[in-house]
């Protein structure tokens, strides 16, 4: 099966397995969350041991907490909170200087 990276909003660690959430469906995956990091790549910040979030649909970063796209809120751990909310706001930057076909 082909996702697009564009598609998949995050990434979610289920036991050995991983849930990939996508705009339209959530796919069942067997792959581990950080085999699944390492295929996506770019893009993608991985904001706790559970979570890889497509930066592309970050919609807020408050304490402890990262807001993406259809009101969905994931945790951030306290000790890794200023490192994610540095990756989260480098590409939010990075992502307003790029233009979208």
């Amino acid at each position: 099966m082909v996702i697009r990276n564009k598609d998949i909003v995050y990434i979610e660690a289920e036991n050995t397995d991983s849930v990939i959430h996508c705009l339209n469906r959530d796919i069942l995956s067997r792959e581990s969350i950080s085999d699944l990091e390492k295929k996506v790549g770019e893009g993608f910040i991985k904001t706790h041991r559970s979570f890889i979030v497509n930066s592309r649909y970050i919609t807020g970063i408050k304490r402890y907490q990262l807001a993406i796209s259809q009101g969905i809120e994931l945790p951030i751990p306290e000790k890794k909170y200023r490192e994610i909310k540095e990756k989260v706001l480098r590409a939010v930057n990075q992502r307003q200087n790029e233009i979208y076909i």
